[in-house]
Protein backbone atom coordinates (compact mmCIF):
# COMPACT_ATOMS: atom_id res chain seq x y z
CA UNK A 1 0.00 0.00 0.00
CA UNK A 2 1.40 3.38 -1.04
CA UNK A 3 0.34 6.98 -1.52
CA UNK A 4 -0.90 8.11 -4.95
CA UNK A 5 2.11 10.29 -5.70
CA UNK A 6 0.77 11.85 -8.91
CA UNK A 7 -2.47 12.92 -7.25
CA UNK A 8 -0.62 14.34 -4.27
CA UNK A 9 1.56 16.40 -6.62
CA UNK A 10 -1.54 18.02 -8.07
CA UNK A 11 -3.09 19.06 -4.76
CA UNK A 12 -0.16 19.83 -2.40
CA UNK A 13 2.94 22.00 -2.37
CA UNK A 14 6.40 20.48 -1.97
CA UNK A 15 6.58 20.92 1.82
CA UNK A 16 3.21 19.28 2.43
CA UNK A 17 4.01 16.58 -0.12
CA UNK A 18 7.12 15.58 1.82
CA UNK A 19 5.17 15.58 5.07
CA UNK A 20 2.50 13.27 3.64
CA UNK A 21 5.02 10.92 2.04
CA UNK A 22 6.76 10.62 5.41
CA UNK A 23 3.65 8.95 6.84
CA UNK A 24 3.73 5.16 6.37
CA UNK A 25 0.51 3.40 5.39
CA UNK A 26 -0.67 0.16 6.97
CA UNK A 27 -2.38 -2.76 5.25
CA UNK A 28 -4.35 -3.30 8.48
CA UNK A 29 -6.03 0.13 8.27
CA UNK A 30 -6.13 0.62 12.07
CA UNK A 31 -8.32 3.41 13.53
CA UNK A 32 -6.81 6.89 13.84
CA UNK A 33 -5.63 8.05 17.24
CA UNK A 34 -3.99 11.14 18.69
CA UNK A 35 -0.33 10.77 19.66
CA UNK A 36 2.45 13.05 20.88
CA UNK A 37 4.82 14.26 18.19
CA UNK A 38 8.62 13.96 18.61
CA UNK A 39 8.20 11.14 21.14
CA UNK A 40 9.62 7.64 20.66
CA UNK A 41 6.51 5.98 22.05
CA UNK A 42 3.87 8.51 21.03
CA UNK A 43 3.18 9.42 24.66
CA UNK A 44 3.87 12.53 26.74
CA UNK A 45 7.34 12.98 28.15
CA UNK A 46 9.06 15.92 29.81
CA UNK A 47 11.91 16.14 27.29
CA UNK A 48 9.77 16.86 24.23
CA UNK A 49 7.46 19.16 26.19
CA UNK A 50 10.47 21.14 27.42
CA UNK A 51 11.97 21.41 23.94
CA UNK A 52 8.68 22.52 22.39
CA UNK A 53 8.04 24.95 25.25
CA UNK A 54 11.44 26.53 24.71
CA UNK A 55 10.63 26.88 21.02
CA UNK A 56 13.49 24.59 20.03
CA UNK A 57 13.57 22.74 16.76
CA UNK A 58 14.02 19.05 17.54
CA UNK A 59 15.29 18.49 14.00
CA UNK A 60 18.29 20.67 14.96
CA UNK A 61 18.84 18.84 18.25
CA UNK A 62 22.55 18.06 18.20
CA UNK A 63 23.41 14.40 17.79
CA UNK A 64 26.20 14.83 20.35
CA UNK A 65 23.66 14.95 23.19
CA UNK A 66 22.39 11.51 22.18
CA UNK A 67 25.97 10.19 22.03
CA UNK A 68 26.75 11.59 25.48
CA UNK A 69 23.75 10.23 27.35
CA UNK A 70 23.94 6.84 25.63
CA UNK A 71 27.69 6.45 26.16
CA UNK A 72 28.61 3.25 27.99
CA UNK A 73 30.65 5.04 30.68
CA UNK A 74 30.19 5.89 34.34
CA UNK A 75 27.85 8.84 35.17
CA UNK A 76 30.76 11.12 36.10
CA UNK A 77 32.11 10.92 32.56
CA UNK A 78 28.73 11.71 31.00
CA UNK A 79 28.27 14.65 33.39
CA UNK A 80 31.71 15.97 32.51
CA UNK A 81 30.97 15.88 28.77
CA UNK A 82 27.62 17.58 29.37
CA UNK A 83 29.37 20.38 31.29
CA UNK A 84 31.94 20.70 28.52
CA UNK A 85 29.23 21.12 25.87
CA UNK A 86 27.28 23.64 27.97
CA UNK A 87 30.42 25.72 28.61
CA UNK A 88 30.23 25.30 32.40
CA UNK A 89 33.68 23.81 33.04
CA UNK A 90 35.45 26.42 35.26
CA UNK A 91 38.54 26.97 33.12
CA UNK A 92 40.45 30.16 33.90
CA UNK A 93 39.45 31.93 30.68
CA UNK A 94 35.77 31.53 31.57
CA UNK A 95 36.32 32.59 35.19
CA UNK A 96 38.09 35.75 34.05
CA UNK A 97 35.37 36.41 31.48
CA UNK A 98 32.85 36.31 34.35
CA UNK A 99 35.03 38.58 36.50
CA UNK A 100 35.77 35.86 39.05
CA UNK A 101 39.54 36.02 38.68
CA UNK A 102 42.10 38.29 37.06
CA UNK A 103 44.54 35.85 35.49
CA UNK A 104 43.52 33.42 32.75
CA UNK A 105 46.90 31.81 32.00
CA UNK A 106 47.14 28.02 32.09
CA UNK A 107 48.53 26.96 35.52
CA UNK A 108 50.62 24.18 33.90
CA UNK A 109 52.44 25.90 31.05
CA UNK A 110 51.69 29.58 31.86
CA UNK A 111 51.97 30.32 28.14
CA UNK A 112 48.41 30.63 26.90
CA UNK A 113 44.94 31.37 28.22
CA UNK A 114 43.29 28.31 29.75
CA UNK A 115 40.35 27.82 27.39
CA UNK A 116 38.60 24.45 27.23
CA UNK A 117 40.54 23.67 24.04
CA UNK A 118 43.85 24.46 25.70
CA UNK A 119 43.06 22.78 29.03
CA UNK A 120 41.88 19.48 27.56
CA UNK A 121 43.64 19.20 24.20
CA UNK A 122 46.35 21.76 23.35
CA UNK A 123 48.48 22.22 26.47
CA UNK A 124 51.84 20.45 25.98
CA UNK A 125 51.31 18.38 29.12
CA UNK A 126 47.88 17.27 27.93
CA UNK A 127 49.07 16.52 24.39
CA UNK A 128 51.42 13.88 25.79
CA UNK A 129 48.54 12.27 27.69
CA UNK A 130 46.45 11.91 24.50
CA UNK A 131 49.43 10.29 22.79
CA UNK A 132 50.02 7.87 25.69
CA UNK A 133 46.36 6.90 25.59
CA UNK A 134 46.62 6.15 21.89
CA UNK A 135 43.84 8.66 21.28
CA UNK A 136 45.64 11.54 19.57
CA UNK A 137 43.23 11.38 16.61
CA UNK A 138 40.42 12.57 18.90
CA UNK A 139 41.98 16.02 19.26
CA UNK A 140 42.11 16.61 15.51
CA UNK A 141 40.41 19.87 14.39
CA UNK A 142 39.76 20.86 18.01
CA UNK A 143 40.56 24.50 17.22
CA UNK A 144 37.77 24.82 14.64
CA UNK A 145 34.96 22.81 16.26
CA UNK A 146 32.51 23.46 19.07
CA UNK A 147 32.45 20.89 21.91
CA UNK A 148 29.29 19.29 20.47
CA UNK A 149 30.74 19.07 16.96
CA UNK A 150 33.97 17.65 18.35
CA UNK A 151 32.14 14.89 20.22
CA UNK A 152 30.07 14.15 17.12
CA UNK A 153 33.30 13.80 15.11
CA UNK A 154 34.34 10.98 17.44
CA UNK A 155 31.65 8.67 15.99
CA UNK A 156 34.20 7.18 13.57
CA UNK A 157 36.80 6.60 16.30
CA UNK A 158 37.17 3.06 17.61
CA UNK A 159 34.76 2.72 20.56
CA UNK A 160 37.32 1.33 23.01
CA UNK A 161 39.72 4.19 22.31
CA UNK A 162 36.95 6.78 22.67
CA UNK A 163 35.67 5.49 26.00
CA UNK A 164 39.18 5.21 27.46
CA UNK A 165 40.01 8.76 26.41
CA UNK A 166 36.81 10.14 27.91
CA UNK A 167 37.20 8.75 31.38
CA UNK A 168 40.84 8.03 32.20
CA UNK A 169 41.97 11.63 32.54
CA UNK A 170 39.20 12.76 34.87
CA UNK A 171 38.10 9.76 36.93
CA UNK A 172 41.24 7.81 37.72
CA UNK A 173 39.64 6.28 40.80
CA UNK A 174 37.04 4.56 38.57
CA UNK A 175 39.40 3.11 35.97
CA UNK A 176 38.67 -0.52 36.80
CA UNK A 177 34.92 0.03 36.58
CA UNK A 178 35.36 1.81 33.27
CA UNK A 179 37.38 -1.06 31.78
CA UNK A 180 34.75 -3.54 32.91
CA UNK A 181 32.09 -1.48 31.14
CA UNK A 182 34.22 -1.39 27.99
CA UNK A 183 34.62 -5.18 28.01
CA UNK A 184 30.86 -5.62 28.45
CA UNK A 185 30.22 -3.26 25.55
CA UNK A 186 32.68 -5.18 23.36
CA UNK A 187 30.93 -8.45 24.15
CA UNK A 188 27.50 -7.04 23.29
CA UNK A 189 28.81 -5.59 20.02
CA UNK A 190 30.18 -8.97 19.00
CA UNK A 191 26.97 -10.86 19.74
CA UNK A 192 25.66 -10.25 16.21
CA UNK A 193 27.50 -12.15 13.44
CA UNK A 194 29.47 -10.33 10.77
CA UNK A 195 28.82 -13.00 8.15
CA UNK A 196 25.72 -14.55 6.68
CA UNK A 197 25.07 -18.00 8.15
CA UNK A 198 22.65 -20.60 6.71
CA UNK A 199 19.42 -21.38 8.57
CA UNK A 200 18.64 -24.77 10.15
CA UNK A 201 17.51 -27.58 7.85
CA UNK A 202 13.86 -27.20 6.95
CA UNK A 203 13.93 -23.43 7.54
CA UNK A 204 14.58 -20.56 5.14
CA UNK A 205 16.35 -17.31 5.95
CA UNK A 206 14.98 -14.10 4.47
CA UNK A 207 17.32 -11.11 4.58
CA UNK A 208 15.88 -7.62 4.25
CA UNK A 209 17.37 -4.16 3.86
CA UNK A 210 16.35 -0.64 2.87
CA UNK A 211 18.05 2.27 1.14
CA UNK A 212 16.86 5.85 1.75
CA UNK A 213 17.80 8.24 -1.05
CA UNK A 214 17.96 12.01 -0.88
CA UNK A 215 15.54 12.56 -3.77
CA UNK A 216 12.48 11.07 -2.07
CA UNK A 217 12.92 7.45 -3.15
CA UNK A 218 13.22 4.44 -0.85
CA UNK A 219 14.63 1.12 -2.06
CA UNK A 220 13.71 -2.22 -0.48
CA UNK A 221 15.62 -5.45 -0.98
CA UNK A 222 14.70 -9.01 0.03
CA UNK A 223 16.42 -12.36 -0.56
CA UNK A 224 15.49 -15.82 0.72
CA UNK A 225 17.93 -18.74 0.90
CA UNK A 226 17.77 -22.29 2.21
CA UNK A 227 20.16 -24.18 4.49
CA UNK A 228 22.54 -24.79 1.55
CA UNK A 229 22.72 -21.10 0.67
CA UNK A 230 20.74 -21.50 -2.54
CA UNK A 231 18.54 -18.56 -3.53
CA UNK A 232 14.82 -19.31 -3.40
CA UNK A 233 13.55 -15.86 -4.34
CA UNK A 234 14.72 -12.25 -4.38
CA UNK A 235 12.96 -8.95 -4.90
CA UNK A 236 13.71 -5.25 -5.30
CA UNK A 237 11.29 -2.37 -5.00
CA UNK A 238 11.37 1.43 -5.22
CA UNK A 239 8.80 3.55 -3.39
CA UNK A 240 8.13 7.28 -3.35
CA UNK A 241 8.49 8.15 0.34
CA UNK A 242 10.29 10.41 2.80
CA UNK A 243 10.55 7.82 5.57
CA UNK A 244 13.12 7.77 8.33
CA UNK A 245 15.70 5.00 8.02
CA UNK A 246 14.05 3.00 10.84
CA UNK A 247 10.64 3.07 9.16
CA UNK A 248 12.24 2.10 5.84
CA UNK A 249 14.06 -0.83 7.50
CA UNK A 250 10.81 -1.91 9.17
CA UNK A 251 9.00 -1.75 5.82
CA UNK A 252 11.69 -4.01 4.33
CA UNK A 253 11.12 -6.54 7.12
CA UNK A 254 7.34 -6.45 6.53
CA UNK A 255 7.95 -7.04 2.83
CA UNK A 256 10.26 -9.97 3.59
CA UNK A 257 7.69 -11.59 5.89
CA UNK A 258 4.87 -11.18 3.35
CA UNK A 259 6.99 -12.67 0.54
CA UNK A 260 7.84 -15.75 2.60
CA UNK A 261 4.15 -16.30 3.24
CA UNK A 262 3.21 -15.77 -0.43
CA UNK A 263 5.74 -18.38 -1.53
CA UNK A 264 4.24 -20.87 0.92
CA UNK A 265 7.03 -21.17 3.49
CA UNK A 266 6.00 -21.83 7.10
CA UNK A 267 9.37 -21.84 8.92
CA UNK A 268 11.59 -18.80 8.47
CA UNK A 269 14.29 -16.66 10.01
CA UNK A 270 13.87 -12.96 9.21
CA UNK A 271 17.22 -11.20 9.28
CA UNK A 272 18.04 -7.48 9.17
CA UNK A 273 21.03 -5.28 9.94
CA UNK A 274 18.82 -2.84 11.89
CA UNK A 275 19.23 -3.79 15.55
CA UNK A 276 16.45 -1.49 16.75
CA UNK A 277 13.83 -3.14 14.54
CA UNK A 278 14.85 -6.69 15.45
CA UNK A 279 14.88 -5.84 19.17
CA UNK A 280 11.42 -4.26 19.05
CA UNK A 281 9.95 -7.20 17.12
CA UNK A 282 11.54 -9.72 19.47
CA UNK A 283 10.18 -7.93 22.55
CA UNK A 284 6.83 -7.33 20.82
CA UNK A 285 6.73 -3.91 22.48
CA UNK A 286 4.12 -1.75 20.77
CA UNK A 287 3.39 1.96 21.21
CA UNK A 288 1.60 4.58 19.13
CA UNK A 289 4.13 5.95 16.67
CA UNK A 290 4.51 5.68 12.90
CA UNK A 291 7.20 3.07 13.43
CA UNK A 292 4.86 0.99 15.61
CA UNK A 293 2.27 1.10 12.84
CA UNK A 294 4.75 -0.69 10.57
CA UNK A 295 5.91 -3.08 13.30
CA UNK A 296 2.26 -4.00 13.87
CA UNK A 297 2.08 -4.97 10.19
CA UNK A 298 5.15 -7.16 10.65
CA UNK A 299 3.55 -8.98 13.56
CA UNK A 300 0.25 -9.41 11.71
CA UNK A 301 2.04 -10.78 8.64
CA UNK A 302 3.83 -13.34 10.86
CA UNK A 303 0.66 -15.19 11.90
CA UNK A 304 0.55 -17.64 8.92
CA UNK A 305 3.99 -19.01 9.84
CA UNK A 306 4.38 -22.13 11.94
CA UNK A 307 7.71 -20.85 13.22
CA UNK A 308 9.29 -17.44 12.67
CA UNK A 309 12.44 -16.05 14.25
CA UNK A 310 14.07 -12.62 14.04
CA UNK A 311 17.81 -12.26 13.73
CA UNK A 312 20.25 -9.35 13.62
CA UNK A 313 23.37 -9.44 11.45
CA UNK A 314 26.04 -6.81 10.89
CA UNK A 315 25.91 -4.94 7.60
CA UNK A 316 28.80 -7.04 6.27
CA UNK A 317 26.55 -10.10 6.51
CA UNK A 318 23.61 -8.43 4.75
CA UNK A 319 25.30 -7.45 1.49
CA UNK A 320 22.91 -9.30 -0.83
CA UNK A 321 19.79 -7.58 0.54
CA UNK A 322 21.70 -4.28 0.71
CA UNK A 323 22.58 -4.42 -3.00
CA UNK A 324 19.03 -5.42 -3.91
CA UNK A 325 17.77 -2.38 -1.99
CA UNK A 326 20.04 -0.19 -4.12
CA UNK A 327 19.11 -1.99 -7.34
CA UNK A 328 16.96 -0.04 -9.81
CA UNK A 329 14.26 -2.41 -11.13
CA UNK A 330 12.74 -2.17 -14.61
CA UNK A 331 9.45 -1.18 -13.00
CA UNK A 332 8.71 -0.14 -9.43
CA UNK A 333 9.08 -3.79 -8.37
CA UNK A 334 10.99 -6.77 -9.72
CA UNK A 335 11.01 -10.39 -8.46
CA UNK A 336 13.40 -13.24 -9.25
CA UNK A 337 12.88 -16.92 -8.45
CA UNK A 338 15.89 -19.16 -7.80
CA UNK A 339 18.39 -16.47 -8.87
CA UNK A 340 19.38 -12.84 -8.35
CA UNK A 341 20.45 -10.09 -10.81
CA UNK A 342 23.97 -10.62 -12.27
CA UNK A 343 25.47 -7.65 -10.39
CA UNK A 344 24.22 -9.09 -7.07
CA UNK A 345 25.21 -12.75 -7.73
CA UNK A 346 28.86 -12.31 -6.57
CA UNK A 347 27.65 -11.35 -3.09
CA UNK A 348 25.56 -14.53 -2.90
CA UNK A 349 28.68 -16.54 -3.77
CA UNK A 350 30.77 -14.72 -1.17
CA UNK A 351 28.15 -15.45 1.48
CA UNK A 352 28.07 -19.13 0.47
CA UNK A 353 31.84 -19.58 0.81
CA UNK A 354 32.02 -17.49 3.98
CA UNK A 355 33.90 -14.45 2.69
Amino acid sequence: MAWDYERLQVHFNERDLKGILAIPLSSRTPPDELTRAFSKNGMYNVKTAYMLGKGCNLDDFHRAWVDIWKANVIPKARNFLWRLCTNTIPVRWLLKHRHLMEIDLCPWCECEAETWQHAFFECERIKNLWVKLGSAEMRKDVGSLSPCDLIESWKDVEKEVMIRARVLRWVEESTNLSKASNRAAAVSLCSSPKRWTPPPIGTIKINADASVMSDGWVGLGVVARNDKGAVLFAASRRIRAWWSIEIAEAKAVVWAISFGSKFGYSNAVIESDCQAIITRLTKEAMYSTDLDLVLGDAMAQSTPYGSIQRSHVRREGNTVAHNLANFIPFDFEQIWENFVPPNVAPYVLMNAIGI
